[in-house]
């Protein structure tokens, strides 16, 4: 049977052991200013077909250190985790009907993620 869990597999790994090196994640956006977005909103934004041709820049890199993430903390820690790109200023939300639909698909899969768990082997 393939493994259950073989993403946690294969993420314990690489951040454990001897040969643990940390992740490295970069983010990169692409900016469009208002002005270049004013009279375009239905087909650059809504319109998830559309090339955008700007350039990608860098705004951060996520670093996740080697550790040990078979203990019952670290397990706890990462159920309660929840991630969503709302969790900004309103200026930095995401646009376009794509985006307003993945913001329920975040908040039900967190409110599931939440729900009593099952006896599990891990």
């Amino acid at each position: 049977m393939a493994d259950p869990n073989y993403l946690r597999t294969a993420l314990t790994a690489r951040l454990t052991g001897k040969d643990a090196k940390p992740i490295e994640l970069d983010f990169v956006v692409q900016v469009r200013t208002a002005a270049a977005l004013a009279d375009t909103l239905g087909t650059e934004v809504e319109n998830a077909c559309t090339f955008w041709a700007d350039e990608f820049k860098p705004v951060a890199r996520i670093t996740i250190p080697p550790q040990e993430l078979n203990t019952p903390a670290a397990r706890a820690l990462c159920e309660g985790l929840f991630f969503t790109p709302w969790y900004a200023v309103k200026e930095h939300q995401p646009l376009g009907g794509i985006n307003r639909l993945k913001l329920g698909v975040y908040e039900a899969s967190s409110r599931f993620r939440h729900l009593p768990k099952e006896p599990s082997s891990y």
